[in-house]
């Protein structure tokens, strides 16, 4: 490309079908699309007191009163255990 040439940009249309497409991919897709992505620290303790903090980038606020922010695990990690053994993050 010459200095000045103008710049064509065209349209796509991309169809993705998620029954398709294998979970690594289109994990991959999403955390892609979008950016930023916020990181949530999500601090818990187990169920023998063992304190764990970790981020999570899948969140959001599901109440402001009570205050309320929710994650999401993508597979079985320590913060998720911790939850379904105490029934709390904190």
């Amino acid at each position: 490309m010459t200095v000045g040439a103008p710049v064509i940009l065209a349209a796509m249309r991309v169809n993705i079908d998620p029954d398709l497409t294998d979970r690594t991919s289109f994990y991959r897709l999403l955390t892609a699309t979008v950016v930023p992505r916020p990181i949530a620290w999500v601090s818990t303790v187990s169920a023998d007191g063992t304190d764990n903090l970790a981020p999570h980038s899948f969140f959001t606020i599901s109440s402001v009163a009570p205050p309320v922010v929710q994650f999401t695990s993508v597979g079985r990690k320590d913060s998720l255990r911790n939850v379904e053994e105490t029934g709390s993050s904190w």
